[in-house]
This record gives C-alpha cells, structure tokens and sequence, in this order.
C-alpha cells in the first residue's frame, strides 16, 4: 500500500489565528502605553480644578479668604491672616506644588496675561473670597506636544476645564 506523503506544517487558518491573536495583543500594548505626557498633563490640570473648588467650598464654609498664585514650576495657595496673605503649610491639601518641567503654564487675569514669577511670590494673583467669588482668570498648560488645558473661572466662582482645539 503506497503511504501518502503528507506536509507537515500550520494550516492557513491556524496561522490566521496567531496572527489575530498577535495583533489583538499588540493592539492592548498600544492603548496601555498611550500618550502618557497628555494624560499626566490633564491630570495636573484636574488637581488644579479639584484644589481650587475645594479651596472656594472652604473659604464659604469657614467664612476665611483665600488666594491661590501660579509661577513658572508651582502654584499654591494663601490664606489671609491678620490682613496679610500668608502660604498655607498647615493643610496638606493646599501645601505648594511644583509642575513638572514639561509643562508650560500661562495665567490671564480679566483677559491680560501676567508674566509668571520665577519663583512663588510673596503675594498671590487669584483672591477666592468668603462669599465664593473669584478673581476672574483663565490658567491654561502646556505640554511640549503642544496638548493645551485651559482652566477658567468667572466672577462668581464657575470653574471650567477644557482642552484647547
């Protein structure tokens, strides 16, 4: 009886399946990686929105003025004392926090830019008052992938966030 000679080696479809299952693979290694730059630039920029709303339901909740300034690597928060603005170092909420050096940040106070110190100044810029109103501004960062946010807040203490076309 004459013996078939039979091919040894993956069909088609067993090969079609590897190959799924490596492009599925590869596909989750993508979306897990992701633009990791972005995604810590908008959560520096949640901080911000999330520190600021919690510092404004302080200030009407304890009836105590406060302040918030941005610089060049940091931002922090201020409350009045005595008539003078003093850093808050109490409150490890509101302790001062330094951006990371990727970020660009840029403040505009009722629609004029303000060139950002050096270092944190003595005073602040933002004055979040008792009665829950704000120094109109408009805070945004930037990364250097050119992804904006852009943080505002009006007179009577509305803050939004979005990230820039």
């Amino acid at each position: 009886m004459p013996r078939r000679n039979r091919a040894r080696g993956f069909t088609l479809l067993e090969l079609l399946a590897v190959l799924v299952i490596i492009a599925i693979m590869t596909g989750f290694a993508v979306l897990a990686i992701g633009n990791t730059q972005s995604h810590k630039l908008e959560q520096a920029a949640k901080q911000i929105l999330a520190l600021t709303t919690l510092a404004k339901e302080e200030a009407v909740f304890n009836g105590q003025d406060y302040a918030l300034a941005f610089w060049q690597t940091g931002f922090g928060y201020y409350q009045l004392v005595d008539n003078e603005w003093q850093v808050i170092t109490a409150d490890q909420a509101f302790r001062t926090r330094e951006l990371s050096d990727q970020f660009t940040p840029q403040l505009h106070l009722e629609g004029l830019k303000v060139d950002l110190p050096v270092n944190q100044p003595e005073d602040p810029q933002i004055y979040i008052l008792s009665g829950g109103e704000f120094t109109p501004f408009e805070m945004s960062l930037h990364d250097d992938d050119d992804t904006e946010i852009i943080i505002t807040a009006d007179a009577i203490g509305n803050l939004t966030m979005q990230t820039a076309p």
